[in-house]
């Protein structure tokens, strides 16, 4: 009887330890891209819907520059299209381009 007791706690004592070590440990998740500000989200709806008037959205999306050189691109599309583009609607799409497109 003593020996029976002493399989089971020792079979009871396997099995515990073969399932511990067989879970599977999970790989910690990557952070995602850190939420857009206010500014930068009007700026992502300016974007979307005031370049693609002239431009794709992919012809803007696929490059990264500088805060400066999306400040001077942008000067030069309100150049092309006077009015189109307010200076305080400039200023967001630069947080959005820079926050997500920057260098």
């Amino acid at each position: 009887m003593r020996l029976n007791v002493l399989i089971c706690a020792f079979l009871g004592i396997l099995m515990v330890a073969a399932a511990s070590g067989c879970a599977k440990k999970e790989e910690p998740k990557p952070a995602g891209p850190a939420p857009l500000s206010e500014t930068a989200q009007d700026g992502k709806i300016l974007v979307e819907n005031m370049c693609t008037v002239c431009h794709s959205l992919e012809r803007v999306t696929e490059r990264e520059e500088t805060k400066e050189k999306w400040e001077k691109i942008i000067k030069e599309m309100q150049g092309k299209k006077p009015g189109f583009i307010s200076d305080a609607d400039a200023a967001k799409m630069l947080e959005y381009l820079s926050t997500v497109q920057g260098k």
